[in-house]
């Protein structure tokens, strides 16, 4: 576990400054340099999302050198702006893959494989504070961070672009590494003499040796012990030291470890399955149990066995025919095995994450080549082979294994009276053998028998899997027909299909309720699901907070149908003859309506067009539609209104192609128009001089169309949540359809007779006019004292009133 350099350094390094304290002044015996402690600094920042799933974390990779005794990890968080609320931030981080997360307990698809190496946690906050966490003998090697925002209680509100201050999150990463320069090496084939003595400068010493590929166990011996105590020496029964034994990282005093105080004789510790190709680290000290002791001396040995490489295996089953089928035991603590050809890498696609890989007898047949491999599994070997899974490139995905044990065994008149039994293991850079396969301690366990149809096959997923070479050990055990207890011979060699595969998600799908995707944090690719309708986790499977589909549904037809309330504004505008304004709200009650079908639920959808396209257009008509409404509301002539209408389409399309989420797309054509709305009308009532519109229409039309428009854009910059977002947002379309249907002026004027009179030519309006073509003087647009000449002809500068 990670340790906070505040509270707890002192405790945390009890260990490690000891080991540094002894091996900064230790010299090898023949002479060899002293090591030296280095320093190594990493630094890099990234911006920080709020937890919407794995795909929104931040990912950043840090190299751990060799000989690293303890690194210490800095993070500092900050926002753009002072002003910005403090948040937390977590960090994970892990040796080799990305760390798998679960920070709200999201549950993860059955027959998963959820272990991780190494796996450190932290907290931050954004207030440019550093804090710090100490991470003692890491593995060398790359390491890996993911950090977040946690979700906040109010990131459920929908933030409308413009009302609220964008805060921006980052982190400053420091990873300080302090190493050792050298450390000298063993050889495993000759014996060692090492001599230790009791003080503090010489007590313990510590080597590093590599085990070959081929290596499926050792044991380390301490041996010939000799103990020098006043000036005598003598040969001891027990050896007063103690060794600790530790892979790729340096020791600790939780590693491995032999304690020949009170061994007699030869002092032994057996490794199985030892970690191979890499560097191993083993420390010997003298137990400080010792009095008048001045050093000890011993002699340090390796004993190793190794696999054999078979390059053809043939099935022992004839022997079984010739009375010979007791020349072999059952003792499984046996190393015995057998290394058959790695299994070669066949990418499936030119994505990533879509390989399988394949024994080399395997024939590839185009267009797709077997995804399983057959093999014998003997019963009284372990058959191993291995394949390779590299940095970056395969960490991303999801490493899926098969195993299925085949009916062919029961088809064997012996082996009827049998059920059979397949063990895998899959160890990274070890080699399960016989003393490991069953128990596969470290490893992945996998168990297949025919006892039950249920039994005979099992899939195991690794998700983010660890780069490296992993090996994979089978055998097999036979028993008596429904008695798993008693074992025996096989009559027949059992046959299995296994196969081994890398892909995306959970076999490139994250069911019903979510949807594979790639991601990129930086130059990090990771697989990922996407998850919708309140599912959650690694592949949409954690339904705690899900929608049901009726919920779902819903929303959909909410969302859409509530676009049918601008029918009747399309009626009346195209009834008043107010065709381009009819052409907008259809425009727009279209988009909004296929916008909303393709947007509102990934579970029901229907996209009649590119996303891109209809998003652009729903914005677009939504924004149009205000702006020939105030256009059509001001008392401007026809000319400057068209110019008006082309000056707008031409203008929006531009601001909402360049951020159609801005309010600023929406704050500056809506001023513009409600100015030159309020301008005409000021000079249209200074002109006829009287209130223009009337009070009547102020009441009947203006006021109520202008409540409704104010609540709904009220609603949609305040109010609205990832919750309630399908209420209130078609009530936002209701509203504004509504407000549409007040808004509308009278109806357009037709032209009418010419007449011609002293005064000049003026246009008079049928509906105002009597059967014998005469002005209606009761007509109180037409007929007006103060629209009249002193000879009483009417005035020709006059503009019947609309309202």
């Amino acid at each position: 576990m990670g340790v906070c350099f505040i509270s707890n350094f002192s405790s945390s390094l009890t260990f490690t400054l000891g080991i540094v304290l002894y091996l900064l002044s230790w010299k090898s015996g023949n002479g060899a340099e002293a090591f030296f402690l280095i320093t190594n600094d990493w630094t890099t920042a990234i911006r920080l999302e709020e937890y919407e799933g794995f795909k929104s974390v931040s990912l950043i990779a840090f190299h751990v050198p060799l000989y690293t005794v303890q690194t210490l990890w800095h993070f500092q968080s900050g926002a753009s702006d002072k002003n910005c609320p403090e948040k937390d931030v977590q960090i994970y981080f892990q040796y080799g893959s990305y760390p798998l997360i679960s920070p709200y307990n999201e549950s993860y698809p059955e027959q998963f494989y959820l272990h991780r190496s190494q796996l450190y946690t932290s907290v931050a906050h954004s207030n440019n504070v550093t804090i710090g966490t100490f991470v003692d003998n890491p593995r060398p090697g790359t390491w890996f961070a993911a950090a977040f925002i946690p979700k906040s209680t109010d990131s459920d509100k929908i933030q409308q672009k413009g009302f609220s201050k964008s805060c921006y999150y980052g982190m400053l990463v420091t990873v300080t590494s302090q190493a050792f320069q050298e450390i000298p090496e063993l050889s495993l084939d000759r014996e060692h003499k090492i001599q230790l003595g009791t003080a503090q400068s010489n007590s313990q010493v510590l080597y590093k040796y590599t085990l070959n590929s081929n290596i499926v166990s050792y044991t380390l011996i301490i041996k010939n012990c000799i103990i020098h105590a006043n000036g005598t020496s003598e040969t001891a029964s027990s050896c007063p030291v103690i060794a600790y034994v530790q892979s790729e990282n340096l020791p600790s005093k939780d590693s491995t470890h032999l304690n020949c105080t009170n061994s007699t004789g030869d002092c032994e510790l057996g490794v199985p399955s030892p970690v191979v190709g890499k560097q191993t680290y083993l420390m010997i000290k003298v137990d400080s149990v010792l009095k008048n002791v001045t050093d000890v001396e011993f002699l340090l040995a390796f004993n190793l066995k190794s696999c054999q490489q078979f390059e053809f295996f043939l099935s022992p089953s004839p022997m079984f025919d010739s009375g010979m089928k007791f020349k072999y035991n059952l003792d499984f603590d046996q190393e015995d095995c057998i290394l058959i050809d790695s299994l070669g890498r066949y990418r499936l696609a030119a994505d990533d994450f879509s390989s399988i890989f394949l024994l080399p007898n395997i024939s590839i047949v185009p267009p797709m080549p077997r995804v399983s491999n057959e093999v014998f599994v003997p019963d009284y070997r372990v058959l191993l082979t291995n394949f390779r899974l590299e940095e970056y490139q395969d960490i991303g995905g999801t490493l899926k294994i098969q195993l299925t044990i085949s009916t062919h065994f029961l088809s064997n008149e012996k082996s009827r009276n049998q059920d059979a039994g397949v063990w895998m293991c899959l160890m990274k850079n070890a080699l399960p053998g016989g003393s490991t396969v069953h128990s596969c301690l470290g490893g992945i366990l996998i168990n297949v028998n025919t006892s039950s149809e249920a039994a005979r096959d099992a899939t195991l997923y690794v998700p983010y899997p660890e780069p490296g070479v992993w090996n994979i050990g089978f055998t097999s055990r036979c028993y008596r027909k429904n008695n798993t207890g008693v074992y025996e011979v096989c009559n027949k060699i059992p046959m299995i299909n296994f196969g081994v595969r890398l892909t995306k998600c959970v076999d490139t799908q994250c069911g019903r309720y979510g949807r594979c995707q790639e991601y990129m944090s930086g130059i990090h690719v990771f697989s990922t699901c996407d998850c919708f309708a309140g599912w959650r986790g690694y592949g949409c499977t954690d339904g705690t907070e899900a929608n049901s589909d009726a919920v779902e549904l819903t929303a959909v037809l909410l969302l859409t149908l509530s676009n049918l309330f601008f029918i009747p504004a399309v009626c009346l505008a195209a009834y008043k003859r107010f065709f381009l304004e009819a052409l907008v709200y259809t425009y727009t009650m279209f988009f909004s309506t296929f916008y909303h079908a393709c947007d509102s639920s990934k579970l029901y959808y229907y996209c009649m067009m590119k996303y891109e396209v209809l998003s652009f257009s729903d914005f677009y008509g939504s924004i149009l539609s205000f702006w020939v409404t105030l256009i059509m509301l001001a008392k401007i002539p026809k000319m400057v209104k068209s110019f008006l209408h082309a000056m707008g389409f031409l203008a929006l399309a531009i601001g909402v192609e360049y951020d159609r989420h801005s309010l600023w797309v929406f704050v500056v054509p809506a001023t513009l128009g409600i100015l030159a709305m309020v301008i005409s009308w000021i000079v249209q009532c200074r002109k006829i001089r009287k209130c223009y519109p009337s009070k009547r229409h102020y009441l009947k039309h203006l006021i109520p169309g202008v409540i409704l428009a104010g609540v709904g854009l009220i609603i949609f910059a305040f109010f609205e949540t990832n919750d309630n977002y399908k209420y209130l947002h078609s009530a936002w379309h209701i509203t504004v359809a509504l407000s549409v249907v007040f808004l509308l002026p009278q109806r357009e004027q037709k032209q009418g007779m010419d007449i011609t009179t002293s005064a000049g030519r003026i246009m008079l309006d049928y509906s105002n006019t009597e059967m014998n073509g005469m002005i209606d003087v009761d007509s109180p647009e037409t007929y007006n004292p103060a629209n009249t000449n002193a000879n009483g002809s009417i005035n020709p500068a006059y503009v019947p009133d609309r309202y």
